[in-house]
C-alpha cells in the first residue's frame, strides 16, 4: 500500500567520530562547536530525521566515548546505527552493551572475515534486527567487488555473493556503499543497490555518491533502496537542510526495517 510520506523517513545521514568528537567540523549554520556530534545530530532532528549513522574510527576499546552519544540519541527518538573501526567486532558482549545503551544497531564488515563466527554468534545475542552489515564495493574488470578495512582490502568475493554471506551470518540489513563514488556527488551506484537487494532479500541502504535531494530521490526509486546516506552533502552544507526538510515522498514501505 502506497502511503505520504517524507524523504527525511528514509534519509541517514553519517557522521564521521573520532574520540567522541566528529573528524571533520560541521558546516550547518547555527552550531555552536561544529565538532559536537550531538548538535550535529540535534540539527539533523530538527528536519525531521529519525535515523543517524555514527563511523567511529576508534577501536573498541574506547567505545566509552560513544556511549553517551547513542544514549542521547536514544532520548531524542534517533535510531543510531554504529560503525566501530571499521566494522570491527571485539566480543558479543560489547555489542550487546552498545545495544542496551541505545544503539539501533551494531554494523559489521571487516569482522566477516577476520571474525565470522564472531559475528554469527553477536547476531544471535543481540538478535538479527540490531546488526547492519556493509558491502563496500569497488569496481574492476571482474565486476563490483566487496573489500573491507575501510574499502582497502579487496575480499575477492562480488557484492551479490559477500551480501548473501551476511544474510547467513544473520546479518538483515546492509548498507552498500560505492567506495568508488564516496565523496563525488554523482549520485548513487544504482545498480549495485538493487543487486544487493534483489541477491540478499534483506533491506539496503544506498551509501556512496549522494550531492542532491534529487539524488536521494533516485537511491530509492531507481536503486530499490530501502533507506539513502548521505555525509558531505549534508554535513559540509553542499545542500542546506532546509532544502530536505519536509520534501513530500510516496512510496511502499514494506521493506523497512
Amino acid at each position: 500500500m502506497n502511503y505520504t510520506a517524507r524523504l527525511t523517513d528514509f534519509l541517514i545521514p553519517c557522521v564521521d567520530i573520532e574520540g567522541g568528537r566528529a573528524t571533520t567540523p560541521a558546516l550547518m549554520p547555527g552550531l555552536d562547536d561544529p565538532w559536537d556530534p550531538l548538535q550535529i545530530v540535534r540539527s539533523y532532528t530538527g528536519i525531521g530525521i529519525r535515523r543517524v549513522f555514527f563511523d567511529v574510527s576508534d577501536g573498541w576499546s574506547d567505545m566509552r566515548s560513544i556511549l553517551p552519544l547513542v544514549a542521547t540519541a536514544r532520548e531524542w527518538n534517533i535510531d543510531a546505527l554504529v560503525s566501530m573501526a571499521n566494522g570491527k567486532l571485539r566480543s558479543s558482549e560489547d555489542a550487546a552493551r552498545l545495544v542496551a545503551e541505545g544503539a539501533r544497531a551494531v554494523s559489521v564488515s571487516t569482522a566477516v572475515v577476520e571474525s565470522p563466527d564472531l559475528v554469527a554468534e553477536t547476531a544471535r545475542v543481540v538478535g538479527p534486527d540490531h546488526m547492519m552489515g556493509v558491502v563496500n564495493s569497488r569496481t574492476d574488470d571482474r565486476g563490483r567487488i566487496a573489500y573491507v578495512h575501510g574499502g582497502q582490502v579487496s575480499t575477492g568475493s562480488e557484492v551479490s555473493e559477500f551480501a548473501r554471506y551476511l544474510v547467513r551470518l544473520g546479518i538483515r540489513l546492509i548498507l552498500a556503499n560505492s567506495v568508488d563514488r564516496e565523496g563525488t556527488g554523482t549520485g548513487y551506484d544504482h545498480v549495485l543497490t538493487r543487486t544487493v537487494a534483489e541477491k540478499a532479500g534483506v533491506p539496503v541502504i544506498a551509501s556512496g555518491g549522494a550531492g542532491s535531494v534529487d539524488h536521494l530521490h533516485d537511491g530509492l526509486a531507481e536503486g530499490s533502496a530501502t533507506y539513502v546516506l548521505a555525509n558531505k552533502m549534508l554535513h559540509e552544507g553542499r545542500v542546506p537542510l532546509n532544502e530536505v526538510h519536509d520534501q513530500p515522498l510516496t512510496r511502499d514501505p514494506k521493506n523497512a526495517a
